[in-house]
């Protein structure tokens, strides 16, 4: 992170608890990655296309990739590992050797690219379909807890209103208000009974902010519903569209409408 990327994210509300040299917009190369405001960063690598307000997230050895959108209210452990690399496995090697990504590197290559120009165009084409970047965006819904050194493969979506345990391994969807955990992972069991859970899903409070909440009582759920209900009736509240803005690949920085 740059000086002057750091003065503008604070200045627009976006807390950064690291120091420059540890955080990055990006894995390998920069990233544009949007932001709404207030949220927090801390130490990490982020390659993430959206971060929803009230959400904080890194710590540690946090590497954050291929992630299309975190939702608004999250709490994300450290030592986050999402979205590496995947290589294919219908090929006679998964080494990326075979889909032209070594050239340049060792003579021998070079001179087995330009033999077989055809079968590594093929084969690189064939890598972008279903494994390159941009394929399999991670998605993170709302108000979704995330335990310490969880690792979540890429094309995994994430319920809004799911935790998930420390250490778990992530392979496939959760559920909204589901707890998970393990490797891999499985269902220990629904945060509320089907009926509370459909109540909060039609509600999405996080939409409304913490006006919502005022004067919740956040120790039951089925009576929050109906206080949350209240205030957002009462007072007439409509979503919002909480300030926004942008770190952009190339270094630059803007709000965004």
């Amino acid at each position: 992170m740059l000086k002057d990327q750091r003065d503008f994210l604070e200045e627009a509300g976006v807390t950064l608890g690291a120091a420059n040299h540890e955080i990055h917009f990006g894995v390998g190369k920069h990233s544009r990655v949007e932001m709404e405001a207030p949220c927090e960063l801390r130490a990490g690598r982020f390659d993430i296309e959206r971060i929803g307000a009230f959400s904080y997230l890194g710590g540690g050895n946090t590497i954050a990739r291929n992630i299309g959108t975190i939702g608004r209210f999250c709490a994300i452990g450290p030592n986050l590992f999402a979205g590496p690399v995947e290589h294919r496995t219908d090929t006679i090697a998964p080494h990326p050797i075979f889909e032209g990504n070594w050239g340049g590197k060792w003579s021998a290559v070079d001179e087995f690219y330009a033999h077989n120009p055809d079968v590594i165009s093929k084969a690189r084409s064939e890598y972008d379909h279903t494994c390159g970047h941009g394929v399999s965006k991670i998605h993170i819904g709302n108000n979704v807890w995330i335990g310490e050194g969880v690792f979540i493969k890429k094309g995994v979506t994430i319920g809004d209103g799911a935790i998930i345990a420390a250490r778990s391994v992530i392979v496939k969807d959760v559920a909204p208000f589901t707890v998970v955990g393990g490797n891999p992972s499985s269902v220990i069991r629904k945060r509320y009974p089907d009926h509370i859970i459909r109540y909060f899903l039609d509600l999405c409070w996080w939409n409304y902010g913490l006006k919502a909440l005022h004067g919740v009582d956040f120790n039951s759920a089925e009576s929050a519903i109906c206080d949350i209900a209240n205030n957002i009736n009462r007072l007439n509240l409509k979503p919002i569209n909480f300030p926004r803005v942008a770190v952009n690949e190339d270094h630059s920085c803007e709000y965004l409408a």
